[in-house]
């Protein structure tokens, strides 16, 4: 939840509504694997295209190689050996896009994901 405040210190809730509806949109709250993961995105009613996961967690993914789709927009995302999982685009940078899933992955899931996908390491 966003709530932003005047310089004065009252919460501008009512001018500005910053509540996300979504308990997944940026939940940062969650441990996240820096992978390289090849996937596959489609939009609702598009067809897929490759993309390169660098990111993921049991409440979303990043991921490179997109640049049109719009923050809000409804996709499917589909990992090697695994079915379509739905998500919402959260951000976009016009090189990259942070995805929420619709539903929280399960903790065996993820581990199944990462198990087969090494998580990088950053220096």
């Amino acid at each position: 939840m966003t709530i932003s405040f005047k310089q004065d210190g009252s919460n501008n809730m009512n001018q500005q509504n910053n509540i996300s509806t979504n308990p997944m949109m940026e939940d940062r709250c969650v441990e996240r694997y820096n992978v390289t993961i090849f996937a596959s995105l489609r939009q609702t009613n598009s067809k897929p295209f490759d993309i390169e996961i660098c990111d993921i967690s049991r409440a979303g993914f990043a991921c490179k190689g997109v640049s049109g789709m719009p923050k809000g927009a409804r996709c499917w995302v589909r990992i090697p050996m695994m079915g379509g999982l739905q998500a919402e685009v959260i951000w976009n940078t016009g090189a990259k896009i942070g995805c929420a899933f619709t539903d929280l992955l399960n903790q065996a899931v993820l581990q199944n994901i990462i198990t087969r996908h090494p998580v990088q390491i950053k220096l």
